[in-house]
């Protein structure tokens, strides 16, 4: 019987820590995100020329980046009529 509550304890005490170690990598995780987000926003603050650029930066810029690679994807499917291709042959050799 003393066996049988040995192996209890065992397999007690091995999900005891398998939890602890999946809610400390859990933590460390986050603790690692916040760190990086923390780096990311000194970072750009220090970069910036000012508070308001930062902030443009962060929010505004992301959303510009975005818009301007859809357009170009836009722009790559529609197939250039002859004038364009003439213009931009043109242009090309300004």
């Amino acid at each position: 019987m003393d066996s049988l509550y040995l192996f209890l304890a065992l397999v007690l005490s091995l999900v005891v820590i398998v939890l602890m170690i999946t809610f400390f990598s859990k933590l460390i995780r986050n603790l690692t995100k916040l760190h990086y987000d923390e780096k990311q926003d000194l970072f750009m603050k220090l970069a910036s020329k000012s508070l308001a650029e930062a902030e443009f930066y962060r929010k505004e810029y992301p959303k510009e980046v975005a818009e301007k690679a859809e357009r170009l994807k836009m722009d790559r499917e529609t197939p250039l009529t002859p004038e364009q291709e003439k213009k931009d042959k043109i242009a090309g050799q300004l």
